[in-house]
């Protein structure tokens, strides 16, 4: 009994292992925290982009001021898809935040990310660039 649970949690680490490796080998090239001034507004923007989520965020939206909700924070976050080695996809709602909670404004707009591995920089389809923070 003893040698089948010992069996057991040698077989479950190996696993774990396995999954930690599997983990790191999926991290996509543009994986990190971006900053950028939008210049369209002079607004504040950021993005994460992590294995499984990208989460954008504008301290300002003009989208938001456009829908005549003011000038408020907007963001648009989901599930990437990858393009390629140093491209990434992500269509979700622009949202902007208001007394109420969060309102879509854009629903199912896609942005794609392009990283440059030379320069560090990322841009998005609408031409703004970002520095890796």
């Amino acid at each position: 009994m003893r040698r089948v649970i010992i069996t057991l949690v040698v077989a479950l680490a190996g696993l774990g292992i396995a999954h930690s490796d599997a983990a790191a080998a999926a991290k996509h090239i543009a994986s990190g925290k971006y900053e950028a001034v939008d210049v369209v507004d002079g607004s504040n923007l950021s993005v994460k982009i992590r294995n499984n989520h990208v989460d954008f965020r504008d301290d300002g939206g003009t989208v938001c001021d456009d829908a005549g909700l003011g000038f408020v924070p907007a963001r648009h976050r989901g599930s990437p898809i990858v393009i390629d080695g140093t491209s990434v996809s992500v269509t979700a709602d622009v949202e902007c935040q208001t007394v109420g909670g969060w309102v879509p404004v854009l629903p199912g707009f896609t942005l794609v990310y392009t990283y440059d591995a030379t320069t560090g920089i990322l841009t998005d389809s609408t031409g703004q660039t970002y520095s890796r923070t």
